[in-house]
């Protein structure tokens, strides 16, 4: 389990963050959406919106 201090969240992470920061950098370099990044990636559109928050 992690703990990200800013938003005292707790994550339970089945990927690793920089391969979440990958899905979430495709989305801001090509203007997709979550649902279709997070599809290329072959993960849950909630994992990529947990790295932005």
């Amino acid at each position: 389990m992690i703990i990200i201090a800013e938003k005292k969240r707790y994550l339970k992470m089945s990927y690793s963050l920089n391969f979440r920061r990958k899905g979430l950098g495709i989305k801001q370099k090509e203007g997709v959406s979550y649902e279709k990044s997070s599809r290329r990636f072959g993960m849950g559109q909630q994992t990529i919106e947990g790295v932005w928050l």
